[in-house]
């Protein structure tokens, strides 16, 4: 059996996403026992004394906790999966140690094409983690790269200028790139201060698409996220695995994931207009009217948030999603009525219905008579 001591370090919801994934991975092992520790209770004696006397096979750490205990990197048959932006200075070809993270210059550079083609923006900004931090670096790196590339320039936020005079000061409209959920709540609440309007004068994208922050900002955020949002914590379960059974990375030992998406919210909610986010709900409705769709389905298709889905459907067609879904499946079962002679029983499991009844219910409700009458009534006329 081999011993994986797992620090939890943050309530961020991208690295709550990450250790569950990394969970997820080890409880297909079953070789593995996960010690779940928080990062302070490496202060304790007992759990500092077994880092140090090599007990665990294997930890799971960030950079901070290697930062401050400098003890988990230093047991050489201790595997030690990193998850943190690669630092070559204390990376050491062939040692047991595998960095793992998402491209932040690749984050950067999606959301600035993100941006670019989805608004004619007079600016673009970046606003940066105080104190900074590598990873917010990146993201700014990449951000200014991919507009630099297509002869656009990007300002970027440094204190102590107060945020609310930074944005005043951008050209309209503006584009801003916030380094995380978190730091774009600080610029939501600097365009207040400001008495800028977003997204109007202000567009904000923010990135980890933490649902708390994003659903009830003012107004509500639109975010990168990562898709699946816990594939990299499960890459990192392959990494520890790997070096558990003795593979050393060559340099960089660096292992990523990088496949990302936007969902759309408030804050973005004008660059592709409404009447293009409805219609692509409803081609994929109309689309898949025989299967047992859901209001979620057609949601994380248009990838956007339900509550912004719902707002964009109603306007255009003047009907929320779960009454266009509702209508589509039963127009499809009506269809079967008249154009087959199939039985009633057939035709609700052809729809994917499974509750006859429940569906019995629903079309009396929207045809005013039931799936009998209506056959015996049409074939009548």
């Amino acid at each position: 059996m081999k011993r994986i001591l797992m620090l939890l370090w943050s309530n961020k919801a991208s690295v709550r996403n990450f250790l569950f994934g990394f969970c997820e991975y080890a409880r297909r092992r079953k070789d593995w026992i996960l010690d779940l520790r928080q990062e302070a209770d490496l202060d304790n004696p007992v759990i500092n004394g077994r880092v140090k006397d090599g007990f665990y096979d294997g930890i799971l750490a960030n950079e901070h906790a290697v930062l401050a205990h400098p003890e988990l990197a230093d047991v050489e048959k201790t595997a030690l999966v990193l998850h943190a932006t690669y630092d070559p200075v204390r990376r050491k070809a062939g040692d047991n140690l595998v960095y793992v993270q998402h491209n932040n210059i690749v984050t950067g550079q999606f959301a600035a094409e993100y941006l670019t083609k989805r608004g004619a923006f007079a600016s673009y900004a970046y606003v940066p983690t105080f104190p900074r931090e590598p990873w917010s670096d990146e993201r700014g790196r990449g951000f200014a790269k991919w507009l630099a590339r297509h002869r656009m320039d990007c300002r970027v936020h440094c204190e102590p200028e107060p945020l609310s005079d930074f944005l005043n000061f951008l050209p309209k409209p503006a584009a801003v790139m916030a380094a995380c959920d978190r730091v774009a709540l600080g610029v939501l609440e600097a365009c207040r201060e400001a008495k800028l309007d977003v997204p109007g004068k202000v567009a904000v994208l923010s990135v980890d698409n933490d649902e708390i922050i994003c659903e009830f900002a003012r107004p509500s955020l639109t975010s990168i996220i990562h898709d699946p949002v816990s594939e990299l914590g499960k890459k990192a379960g392959e990494a520890m695995n790997s070096l558990l059974r003795g593979r050393r990375y060559a340099k960089p030992g660096l292992v990523e994931f990088n496949r990302l998406k936007v969902v759309e919210r408030e804050s973005c909610a004008h660059l592709p207009q409404a009447t293009h986010v409805a219609r692509s709900a409803m081609e994929f409705i109309q689309k898949n009217a025989r299967s047992a769709m859901k209001v979620n389905d057609v949601v994380a298709h248009i990838g956007v948030s339900r509550r912004l889905a719902d707002r964009q459907f109603r306007q255009t067609y003047g009907e929320s999603i779960l009454e266009a879904v509702t209508r589509c499946r039963l127009e499809e079962v009506a269809r079967h009525i008249l154009l087959s002679r199939l039985p009633i029983v057939k035709i609700a499991s052809l729809c994917n219905f499974g509750d006859i009844a429940y569906l019995g219910r629903l079309f009396r409700r929207h045809y005013g008579m039931t799936m009998r009458e209506y056959r015996a009534q049409n074939r009548t006329a």
